[in-house]
């Protein structure tokens, strides 16, 4: 397994363990639907996040150089699918966590931000 793939996997369950410490209730992980990967699926009171979680060795300064807009389009795309799917009416909500690893014995840094982005609506013609 490469190296990034490794990392990305400890920053997804350091992203989970965040969660579920601050209330998350976690519905599925790696959810494939409409034609997207929705990283983490959680429901908190009323509210449905869909998160995205990036992990890298280093800080990162602004979550939406990593989330790009194409990105944003498949996750929201995603969201939508498996709303209808389930017949969820929950409040939908998307949200980023980052997840820096500086080295080995370094504990995760982790940030969470709640509704990072939302869809971009479309005009109907």
């Amino acid at each position: 397994m490469a190296a990034g793939n490794e990392l990305g996997k400890i920053g997804e369950q350091a992203a989970r363990d965040y969660l579920v410490a601050h209330g998350y209730a976690l519905y599925t992980i790696d959810d494939r639907t409409g034609g997207a990967e929705v990283d983490i699926i959680a429901f908190k009171g009323d509210t449905v996040a869909f998160v995205e979680v990036k992990t890298r060795s280093r800080s990162m300064i602004d979550p939406m150089e990593v989330v790009t807009p194409q990105q944003q389009r498949r996750i929201c795309r995603a969201a939508d699918s498996f709303l209808r799917r389930n017949g969820i009416r929950h409040e939908a909500r998307f949200d980023i966590i980052t997840v820096a690893i500086t080295g080995p014995e370094a504990s995760p840094v982790i940030t969470h931000y709640k509704d990072a982005f939302r869809p971009r609506l479309t005009s109907v013609r």
